[in-house]
């Protein structure tokens, strides 16, 4: 049975059935979804959908949700899907994807974003083909467990998977171009410049649409309030040509790299490796359990470039986006 989101509704419950959904989906990977963090999804930071579907068996348990949301109010709009391992091989999939979209188009929103991950989100993935939804893109999550790696950026990490084995992680770091010059920031001083770059960096990788000032403005100050963050700038006589961003999160202990991006033309001359090793080595300060990130399986030169800096891509954990016009 499906009901509206009902203000009295345990939160609890639906906090133990999206932990039970995604430890499911990845059990070795999975990091226990806080109430914090489930708030900041479902809370007062995020612009939620009352609409939410809450699924439940005959005894009125709760065994599933579906619902809408968007974050920092410039992302795209995620349909974010939660139910018990046990209803995976059932209907519900199908169900929860069709109701997720049903509250899309109730609110007039007119594109929407969903994730699967992993190999046991197999049922997922089929309620989307059934509606004609296929992946845009693959993002492969990659972590660095040992950040001495960074350090002399020479040491062998041992548990690169099949899809790097012959790369080699010994790749001297080359020294900038003539004129090229790398500053850290702590903030972003040039929202036009770094927007521009962001653009025509991405433009030709599969499923990437140009953002805004705006958006862009609304997203980093949201992620300054979640985390620690570094940037980390390349310039030619003044103009952005390229930027790394790291985050630090204290509470996990975990550091992110959240983007990196060179201009076409400046591409292939060891910017972007010089960019992302200085972005690394700020992480490292912190001296974080590991360095995570997501790197968009069609974007290979970047893929070959976290590999060859000792990145593992963790298979099982790899995530399909897909976009969804209501």
């Amino acid at each position: 049975m499906e009901k509206p989101w009902d203000e009295t509704i345990s939160r609890s419950a639906l906090l133990d059935v999206m932990n039970a959904h995604f430890k499911y989906l990845s059990a070795e990977f999975h990091v226990e979804i806080t109430e914090a963090v489930f708030d900041r999804i479902f809370g007062k930071e995020s612009i939620l959908s009352r609409e939410m579907i809450v699924f439940e068996n005959e005894e009125g348990k709760i065994i599933g949700f579906t619902g809408v949301s968007n974050i920092s109010g410039s992302q795209p709009w995620r349909i974010i899907i939660s139910i018990l391992p046990e209803y995976f091989e059932t209907q519900l999939p199908q169900q929860a994807v069709e109701s997720g979209l049903n509250i899309g188009k109730y609110l007039k929103i007119e594109e929407l974003n969903i994730y699967t991950q992993g190999p046991m989100a197999a049922p997922f993935d089929k309620a989307l083909e059934n509606l004609g939804f296929h992946p845009i893109f693959y993002l492969l999550n990659m972590q660095l467990e040992d950040s001495e790696d960074i350090k002399n950026n020479t040491k062998n990490n041992t548990k690169n998977n099949n899809n790097n084995n012959n790369n080699n992680n010994n790749t001297p770091l080359k020294p900038l171009p003539q004129g090229i010059t790398i500053r850290k920031l702590k903030e972003i001083d040039d929202f036009d410049q770094f927007t521009s770059v962001l653009n025509e960096a991405f433009q030709s990788i599969t499923g990437y649409q140009p953002t805004t000032v705006e958006k862009t403005k609304n997203i980093q100050e949201f992620r300054r309030k979640q985390n620690e963050i570094e940037y980390i700038f390349a310039y030619e006589a003044g103009y952005l040509i390229g930027f790394c961003i790291v985050e630090y999160d204290p509470k996990e202990n975990v550091g992110y790299g959240e983007s990196l991006a060179v201009l076409p033309k400046y591409q292939h001359q060891g910017i972007g490796r010089n960019l992302a090793v200085a972005g690394l080595k700020q992480i490292r300060l912190k001296k974080c359990k590991c360095i995570e990130l997501n790197a968009i399986l069609d974007n290979r030169n970047a893929v070959k470039l976290y590999q060859s800096l000792g990145f593992y891509t963790i298979e099982k954990t790899e995530r399909r986006s897909y976009r969804i016009n209501t």
